[in-house]
């Protein structure tokens, strides 16, 4: 990879989490809102559904870091953890039970998965 490539590569990188984290800390403080009177769940509806996607967090980051140790890929862990991320950011809001909100939630926290490939060495 030369250097041109490389500084694109880590100003798309860049632009890409910066977008993301902000619509994440967009919707971050109205969530429980969202998900307690739009939806209509129960405070304990909130904490399974929040506890799913920390759960998922841990598995998708340990299988993630597992495969791209092995392949040395890093990329596709990367822009897959972008794409899942942004499914719950556009997917959501038609939503009308909260039981079809988790899969939107699972995909999203799977979406952590890149963090744990942005951390290895390598590319």
């Amino acid at each position: 990879m030369d250097d041109n490539e490389t500084k694109r590569t880590v100003r798309t990188f860049a632009l890409a989490s910066f977008l993301n984290d902000l619509g994440s800390d967009i919707i971050y403080p109205i969530w429980p809102l969202f998900v307690t009177t739009v939806l209509n769940a129960n405070m304990a509806v909130l904490g399974f559904i929040d506890g799913l996607g920390d759960a998922i967090v841990s598995m998708s980051q340990a299988a993630s870091g597992y495969v791209s140790d092995r392949t040395k890929k890093r990329k596709v862990f990367i822009w897959l953890g972008y794409l899942l991320g942004g499914d719950l950011k556009v997917g959501v809001r038609p939503l009308a039970v909260w039981q079809h909100l988790i899969p939107f939630r699972v995909l999203d926290r799977a979406g952590k998965m890149r963090e744990r490939a942005e951390g290895c060495d390598g590319g």
